[in-house]
């Protein structure tokens, strides 16, 4: 009866390892079924909105520059020392306003000397021309008076004409930029002062790809 009960027991272990083996084996193979087996997309997201009846604005867009429409270099005409500097940078001024003046002590010495040169000569012309009436002297000694006192007239007006170029003026109103001279110094004709500009009309520079072109028309708004 032992041997009986020992056996059945034998038997039920051992169905009981085997039937386990069966079932790892049938659930590894459904385990690797269904990681190879294709799977389905995850469902996609959709947005949505209601439809508006708009009106659209081409645009091209564009990076561009402002250019003033007046724009120089202040320089002055002849050469000369640095005497004043009537101006600040950034300064707004008005056309005639005086900016730099340059020395003038020896112009002004010709000047006092050609005003004593013009006198004598402006005497001596009259005597001529009092002797020329009275038949004293001839046409020859008049004439050559009357040139040596436009003569010196004529040096006396190019003398004032240096010293108005001295004093170097503002050709527009607009407002000054960087000051580029300092009092003492010596500057020639063409030396750069002041930049000037006149900023009550600007430029506008846009530049556009060649593809655009036919985009762009006489009339069209600018922002």
């Amino acid at each position: 009866m032992r041997l009986f009960i020992r056996l059945f027991i034998a038997a039920v272990l051992l169905g009981g390892v085997f039937g386990g083996l069966w079932w790892f084996n049938n659930f590894r193979d459904e385990m690797i079924r269904q990681a190879f087996a294709p799977k389905d997309p995850p469902p996609a997201t959709v947005s949505t909105a209601r439809a508006l009846n708009e009106t659209w604005q081409r645009e091209v867009e564009a990076v561009g520059t402002l250019q003033a429409i007046q724009s120089v270099d202040v320089a002055p005409q002849v050469s000369g020392i640095v005497n004043e500097i009537a101006f600040e940078p950034g300064q707004k001024v008005k056309k005639g306003d005086v900016l730099v003046r340059l020395d003038v002590a020896v112009e002004a010495a010709d000047i006092k000397r050609l005003e004593a040169l013009r006198r004598m000569n402006q005497l001596t012309f009259e005597r001529a021309r009092q002797l020329n009436e009275k038949q004293f002297s001839s046409q020859a000694a008049l004439d050559q008076a009357k040139a040596t006192l436009e003569q010196s007239e004529a040096e006396m007006a190019r003398i004032r004409a240096l010293i108005d170029q001295k004093v170097v003026r503002a050709p527009f109103s607009g407002v000054l930029g960087v000051r580029y001279v300092n009092l003492g110094q010596y500057v020639g004709p063409g030396t750069k002062l002041v930049g000037l500009q006149q900023l009550d009309t600007l430029y506008a520079n846009l530049t556009l790809p060649e593809k655009r072109l036919a985009d762009v028309k006489v009339g069209h708004t600018v922002a």
